[in-house]
């Protein structure tokens, strides 16, 4: 395994376990990248399906698009619990589901026309 290829796990790895710690962050002081919680949503899960995509490139798209979703269902599941303070949403879910197609659909995309980034 190359230097990049480990650098490039561990970027998934890190900005998965970021997005949960937003996620589950109390939501009066919750970091946010927009106004808007559906396009932080879109910007995490989009960004997070082309991390997942560098990582294990030779991971097949619906096995990976299945984890994201997995993920996303539960960063829901966690902000339903009382004490977390959120509030869950099936929105957000459907947000993510989106999110996560256009990213694999875009890293797919990339991957047949720039194929040395995708390289193990």
């Amino acid at each position: 395994m190359t230097n990049y290829r480990r650098l490039r796990i561990a970027a998934f790895w890190g900005a998965l376990a970021f997005a949960y710690a937003c996620a589950i962050w109390p939501a009066d002081s919750a970091p946010s990248m927009t106004p808007s919680d559906k396009a932080d949503h879109t910007i995490t899960f989009i960004t997070l399906s082309w991390l997942i995509s560098l990582a294990y490139p030779r991971s097949p798209w619906p096995l990976s698009g299945a984890a994201l979703f997995g993920f996303g269902v539960f960063i829901e599941l966690s902000q339903w619990l009382p004490f977390i303070g959120r509030d869950a949403s099936v929105a957000d879910v459907v947000a993510d589901t989106i999110a996560i197609v256009i990213g694999l659909a875009t890293a797919l995309l990339a991957k047949r026309l720039l194929p040395r980034l995708f390289a193990s």
